[in-house]
C-alpha cells in the first residue's frame, strides 16, 4: 500500500528542512495521524435516477431509439482516517471529535436526452444518434455517434463507428481534497466543484470473414481521452507560510491516447463421428476460439509530472485461447490467458515523491484454467474447475485509484472446485 496522503503531508511539512532529525519526528507524527492503529471510513447519500425510453419503428428499414434519464444525489462523500467509527447524515454534516477532514453537505444533479436512428437493409446498416448531457453546474455537452455495416457478400463484411462519451466529477473526488500547513495539522480544502468534465473519443474499423463454423475478424481501433481526472497531485500555494493542496486535479488538455489492434478467430460446433474407430460408436463435438491484442498509446499528466509513452496497467500485447470438447456425457474446457509486461500507474510517483523503489513493469505471465464436466442425466451433474492450474504468481491492475494505492495487486493463485449441478427445468 502506498498512502499518498501521508506522503504528502510529510513532503510539505519537511520540504524545507535540510536535517533528518526533525523529519523523523514528523515522520513519526504523520504516521500517528494517519496509520497507526485502525482507521474508518465514512459516507452517506441518497441517489434518485428516473429513466423513460421509447423504441419505434418508422418506415421499413428505420427504426428510432430515443430516452431521456435524470438523476439528482446529495450527501456527505466518503472520507477516511477516522480514529474512530462515526456516523455522518445525508442531509448535513454532524460534527464529531476526531474527524480531521470534515466536509461540506454535496448536491447534484444531470439529465440526459438522446435519440438513435438505425437504417437496416439486407447488406447495409446505419446507426447516427446525438445525445445532450446537462449538468446542475450549467454544463451543456454533446455527445455525437455514428456506425456503419456493410455486407460484402455471404462471407466478408466490414464495419466502422465513431462514439463520444463523458464523466462528470463525482463528490468523492470533490470531496477529497486536502490543505498542509508546516507544523499545523491537515485541514479540508472546500474547493468546490470545480473539475472540469472528461471526455472520450473512440473510432474502430473492422473486417470479417465467415464461412461454415470458422469465423475471423481482424480490428483496428483508437481513443483519444481530455481532461481525465487523476489523484495525487501535490501544489504549492503562496504566503508566508507555505501552504500545500493535495487531491485531484484535471490533466491538462489531451490526457491520453491509445490504439491497437485485435484478431479473432473462432471455430464453432465441429463434430467428429468417431463410429468406425476402435473408441466405439462416438460422436465429439469441438470448438476453440483465439484472440489477441496488441496496443501502444501515451499519458499525460501536467506538472511536475513528466509525459509516458505507455498507457499503465494496458499490456501491449495480450493472447487469450479457448477450447471445448465434449463426446456422450464428458466434457473438457482448457482456458489460457497471457500477457506481456504491463506499465504500473505507480510509475509517476517518482516525480514528485521520490518513490524509485516501485515495480514500474509487472513481467509477463500466462494462466491456464481447466474444467470438466460430468453429465449424469438430463438435470444432474458433477463437475471440477482448475483455475491457475500452475499457480502462477502475477498481479492485476492497480487499485484502487484512490488515495490509498495497493500498488501491487496479487491474484489468486491455484483454486478448483468440486461441484454438483441440478436443473429441474
Amino acid at each position: 500500500m502506498f498512502d499518498r496522503v501521508s506522503a504528502a503531508d510529510y513532503y510539505a511539512n519537511t520540504v524545507h528542512i535540510p536535517v533528518d532529525s526533525p523529519r523523523a519526528q514528523i515522520l513519526e507524527s504523520v504516521f500517528r495521524r494517519y496509520a497507526s492503529e485502525e482507521r474508518y471510513t465514512a459516507a452517506s447519500a441518497i441517489d434518485t435516477r428516473l429513466e423513460s425510453r421509447i423504441n419505434a419503428s418508422l418506415m421499413t428499414h428505420l427504426s428510432l431509439d430515443a430516452g431521456f434519464q435524470g438523476s439528482v444525489s446529495f450527501g456527505t462523500a466518503a472520507l477516511t482516517y477516522y480514529p474512530v467509527p462515526v456516523e455522518v447524515s445525508a442531509f448535513k454534516f454532524v460534527g464529531q471529535s476526531g474527524m480531521p477532514f470534515p466536509t461540506p453537505v454535496f448536491s447534484i444533479g444531470e439529465a440526459n436526452f438522446f435519440a438513435q436512428l438505425a437504417w437496416r437493409s439486407k447488406y447495409l446498416t446505419l446507426i447516427g444518434g446525438n445525445a445532450v448531457n446537462i449538468s446542475s453546474e450549467g454544463s451543456v455537452k454533446l455527445l455525437p455517434r455514428l456506425a456503419a455495416f456493410y455486407r460484402i457478400d455471404s462471407s466478408w463484411a466490414i464495419r466502422a463507428s465513431y462514439a463520444t462519451g463523458l464523466r462528470r466529477s463525482p463528490p468523492f473526488e470533490n470531496a477529497n481534497t486536502f490543505e498542509f500547513r508546516a507544523g499545523a495539522e491537515a485541514s479540508y480544502a472546500n474547493t468546490g466543484n470545480f473539475r472540469e468534465t472528461e471526455t472520450i473519443q473512440s473510432m474502430e474499423t473492422a473486417v470479417r470473414f465467415e464461412r461454415n463454423r470458422f469465423r475471423a475478424e481482424g480490428i483496428f481501433f483508437y481513443e483519444k481521452a481530455s481532461n481525465l481526472l487523476r489523484p495525487g497531485y501535490l501544489t504549492p500555494g503562496s504566503g508566508f507560510v507555505p501552504t500545500w493542496t493535495y487531491g485531484y486535479k484535471n490533466a491538462p488538455g489531451q490526457a491520453l491516447s491509445m490504439w491497437g489492434i485485435q484478431g479473432l478467430l473462432r471455430t464453432e460446433n465441429w463434430s467428429l463421428d468417431l463410429k468406425n474407430r476402435k473408441v466405439g460408436n462416438k460422436v465429439v463435438t469441438w470448438y476453440a476460439e483465439f484472440f489477441m491484442q496488441y496496443a501502444r498509446g501515451k499519458e499525460w499528466f501536467g506538472e511536475p509530472y513528466q509525459p509516458i509513452t505507455d498507457v499503465r496497467n494496458a499490456p501491449r500485447c495480450m493472447t487469450q485461447f479457448r477450447t471445448n470438447w465434449r463426446t456422450g456425457k464428458f466434457q473438457l474446457m482448457l482456458a489460457s490467458n497471457r500477457q506481456k509486461n504491463t506499465l504500473s500507474s505507480a510509475v509517476v510517483y517518482k516525480d514528485l515523491y521520490g518513490r524509485r523503489t516501485t515495480l514500474d513493469h509487472y513481467p509477463v505471465f500466462r494462466t491456464w484454467d481447466m474444467m470438466m464436466r460430468l453429465y449424469l442425466s438430463n438435470h444432474f451433474l458433477v463437475y471440477l474447475h482448475f483455475q491457475n492450474v500452475f499457480n502462477r504468481h502475477y498481479a492485476g491492475i492497480d487499485a484502487s485509484g484512490t488515495a490509498d494505492d495497493l500498488l501491487y495487486n496479487p491474484q489468486q493463485g491455484r483454486t478448483f472446485r468440486l461441484g454438483v449441478n441440478y436443473n429441474m427445468n
